[in-house]
């Protein structure tokens, strides 16, 4: 888990060699799930207009522009604010916008690596955090959900709630929440064995993780991962590197019984690549490790699904 630095121990190793370093050997034959191509190329194609689309609120309301934030809300859209405050309708949500604008001293906003999730055709949940910056003053941070739907094939906001992000945890209070992880897991296949252990750091700032891929009788590849606390976007991240050069970094989010984590990074053929990994438990001694819009040097791979077990105590010698 804490190897693959993604958001479970075993997942964030097999998965991140699957979705991120994309061992031949490996992704040859999907283990659990079947691929859907088709499905695949929708849902990234859905993900990227509403990231676009957040985006583009952003970008209006950085610039002051009421109207254009307000077309980006649905007709019957609802906002409400971290104290309660509730917005109901596109045409008071955009008067509510004109008055902060006006009022002149109007902050700067941004999100902070949204989770994006497809509940259906027409309906997506976005998770994340939002920083506004006050000229002069120290930046605030609140946690929202926020729901998307499609109308007449454009993803518009129905739904923003907000709440205060809470102060002052330690990174270890922070990470406990990963700390199932720890141990030594094992995800093994006819022709491909991975191993990955995760431990705490000496200072408990940190999970330390480390991994090694066989393949056949042969050594294919090991790697170390890093999973921390970060204080400025209050999310956990996470960092791999591999020993063929490559790497890549994590940002984590936690959706009721999974982690979501979204990667990114580069292998040491200097192709890029992407992919929405999610980490599943299924008992105390295994986790369901999936991955899904996974692009490697520019092309859409297929979504994967692996299933890890917790490695069982050697047995004491006599």
């Amino acid at each position: 888990m804490c190897k693959i630095l993604s958001g479970s121990a075993a997942p964030v190793v097999a998965g991140w060699i699957l979705a991120f370093f994309a061992v031949d050997a490996l992704a040859a034959e999907p283990r659990t799930a079947s691929a859907v191509p088709a499905a695949a190329a929708t849902n990234a194609a859905d993900t990227a207009a509403i990231r676009a689309a957040v985006d583009s609120y952003v970008a209006a309301y950085n610039r002051g522009d009421a109207k254009a934030v307000a077309d980006h809300w649905s007709e019957t859209g609802q906002w409400i604010s971290p104290s309660g405050e509730r917005i109901q309708g596109r045409a008071a949500i955009a008067e509510e916008m004109r008055v902060i604008f006006e009022q002149g001293n109007a902050p700067q906003i941004e999100v902070i690596d949204p989770a994006m999730r497809l509940v259906s055709a027409d309906v997506a949940v976005e998770e994340g955090t939002a920083r506004v910056m006050y000229p002069g003053e120290v930046p605030s941070t609140s946690n929202y959900i926020a729901i998307h739907v499609k109308n007449d094939g454009h993803w518009k906001l129905d739904s923003i709630r907000e709440s205060e992000a809470p102060d002052g945890p330690s990174a270890e209070d922070n990470l406990k929440q990963l700390e199932w992880m720890v141990g030594e897991w094992l995800d093994e296949s006819p022709n491909v064995v991975v191993e990955q252990s995760c431990r705490w750091s000496e200072d408990r700032h940190f999970l330390l993780g480390e991994f090694t891929v066989q393949v056949g009788s042969r050594p294919a590849m090991r790697g170390t991962v890093r999973i921390g606390w970060d204080p400025l976007r209050q999310q956990i991240r996470s960092w791999i590197f591999d020993s063929e050069g490559g790497f890549s970094e994590g940002i984590w989010t936690r959706l009721e019984d999974r982690w979501v984590v979204k990667m990114t990074g580069v292998r040491a053929d200097g192709a890029t690549a992407s992919s929405t990994n999610t980490y599943t438990t299924l008992r105390e001694d295994a986790f369901l490790y999936t991955t899904a819009d996974r692009i490697v040097g520019g092309e859409l791979q297929p979504d994967q699904a692996i299933t890890v077990v917790r490695k069982p105590p050697q047995p004491v010698s006599q």
